[in-house]
């Protein structure tokens, strides 16, 4: 799944954190290197949970 849709496997790890593995900064670091675009966080426009 990370490899045809490192996106939906981005959000859905950040979704279920705390999980002790990974830190939130190494998922979003791996994700960027696979190309996804992480949006800062919105006060206005964020969720509670990771969205696409």
């Amino acid at each position: 799944m990370k490899h045809h849709h490192p996106d939906v496997f981005c959000a859905a790890l950040l979704n279920v954190q705390p999980m002790g593995i990974y830190a939130t900064a190494q998922i979003v670091s791996d994700a960027r290197k696979h190309g996804v675009l992480v949006r800062p966080i919105s006060i206005n426009a964020s969720h509670r949970d990771c969205t696409l």
